[in-house]
């Protein structure tokens, strides 16, 4: 409305207010294109510099007996400096724009003036009009003098909206799950493929696998052949690129994940306990928790024991992340928390990393609790110690299913020397030799 009255007034006044206007908004395009890469830059290097000190603190030991801190403290202070002279120039440029459309704008109602009175002077229009269009011009051009702060909100906002509705794509639909019937630990793999989203690599190819309620097996095979990404796939950190994963039947994205989460147990292998108790942390921080499952899980574990020998017990405080436990008594305790409840399938990636004798004998024997409880239980591990205590064994080999079958039969055949028996062919090898 502004415009179209400075035009009535004013062709002539009316086309240089249009055009100042367009060089306002083209600043602010600009503003918002121009630091974009900086900005980008600079949130990479504070991500790095915050991962970088966040290793220091983690590997603080290694840090401080091998002498790293100074090594350590350059890598945080390169990426710290990046940062800061990024977001610099960020700044800097944002200023300059800033302080460019001011001028511009001052300098339009100025002119607007000029001309206004060069106008009155030629007689095309009253002195009052002079004063009429500096008003409407500062009215007019307001908005477009904002417009780079707006621009700006406008962008991040558009960006932040594409990212949810891309999470939401990622994320099932949580209301459309019912609560199903508790249950029994029965595990299927169809045709269970994975690819990696970032590299493109497959990392399982057509697993198919039948687990029976209480069973126990083991997963073998070299390092990069999928077997923790087979884990992250069984508990349903991760979602099959093809073929599922059913527990009793249902895939997984069809359970209640709240219903599911308290019949699984998963223990990864790098382990990560809570600030708190060890009651709270075995107790998956369940506000009021029974004492008698609690005890009931570490029992399973064949960890009560070594508990009772901490200072306070189950009330033990053991620091952020088990600080205050070494890494095979934060091992045992993460993995009475996988027993905690009702649990019905328990994911044990390399559960005996950090354990000694004792610790492996109590590891065995939790495998044997849990048979004989119809837990289910699927264990990644190398040391041949803990595969003498599960039912069946399936080795992946390129992530490919290379053999599976009971335990004494897959180890013959895996026993070096023994040419007799030849390990079971993949779908892939079948078709290549037809």
């Amino acid at each position: 409305i502004y415009f179209i009255v400075i035009f009535l007034i004013q062709v002539e006044l009316g086309i240089v207010a249009m055009l100042g206007a367009l060089v306002l908004l083209l600043l602010a395009v600009l503003t918002e294109k121009l630091p974009s890469r900086l900005a980008a830059a600079a949130n990479d290097e504070q991500v790095k510099s915050m991962q970088a000190l966040d290793a220091v603190v983690r590997n603080a030991e290694v840090v401080s007996s091998m002498g790293l801190l100074a090594n350590a403290t350059d890598k945080w202070k390169q990426h710290n400096q990046a940062t800061v002279s990024h977001l610099f120039g960020v700044a800097s440029l944002n200023t300059v724009v800033l302080h460019t459309t001011r001028t511009l704008r001052m300098g339009l109602q100025v002119l607007l003036t000029g001309l206004g009175a060069y106008f009155v002077l030629e007689g095309q229009m009253t002195a009052g009009g002079i004063i009429a269009v500096s008003i409407l011009s500062g009215k007019a051009l307001a908005p477009f003098d904002a417009g780079v702060s707006i621009y700006q909100g406008w962008v991040g906002a558009r960006k932040a909206y594409a990212r949810l509705v891309e999470l939401d794509g990622s994320v099932p639909d949580l209301e459309e799950a019912i609560r199903l019937p508790d249950p029994k630990g029965r595990v299927k793999l169809e045709k269970l493929t994975y690819q990696d989203p970032i590299s493109g690599r497959w990392l399982l190819r057509g697993i198919n696998v039948d687990i029976a309620p209480g069973e126990s097996v083991g997963i073998i095979g070299p390092s990069g052949s999928g077997k923790t990404t087979l884990a992250r796939l069984l508990v349903g950190v991760l979602s099959p690129t093809s073929g599922s994963v059913r527990l009793d039947g249902a895939a997984l994205r069809q359970w209640d994940p709240e219903q599911l989460g308290q019949h699984i147990g998963y223990l990864p292998q790098g382990v990560e306990l809570f600030k708190g108790t060890v009651a709270e942390n075995i107790a998956r921080l369940e506000a009021g928790a029974a004492d008698r499952a609690v005890i009931d899980a570490a029992s399973t574990a064949r960890v009560h024991e070594t508990i009772l020998q901490f200072s306070n017990g189950y009330q033990t405080d053991i620091g952020p992340n088990g600080a205050q436990l070494s890494a095979g008594q934060r091992q045992r305790i993460a993995l009475a928390r996988c027993f905690y409840g009702s649990t019905k399938l328990v994911v044990l990636d390399e559960p005996n990393a950090n354990l000694d004798s004792e610790g492996e004998q109590a590891l065995a024997q939790c495998l044997l609790n849990a048979r004989q409880q119809g837990v289910t239980t699927v264990t990644i591990a190398h040391r041949p110690s803990v595969l003498q205590q599960v039912d069946k064994i399936l080795v992946l080999q390129q992530g490919e299913a290379r053999m599976y079958g009971p335990a004494d039969e897959v180890l013959a055949k895996l026993a070096p020397g023994n040419a007799r028996v030849q390990p079971l062919r993949t779908q892939t090898e079948v078709m290549h030799a037809g």
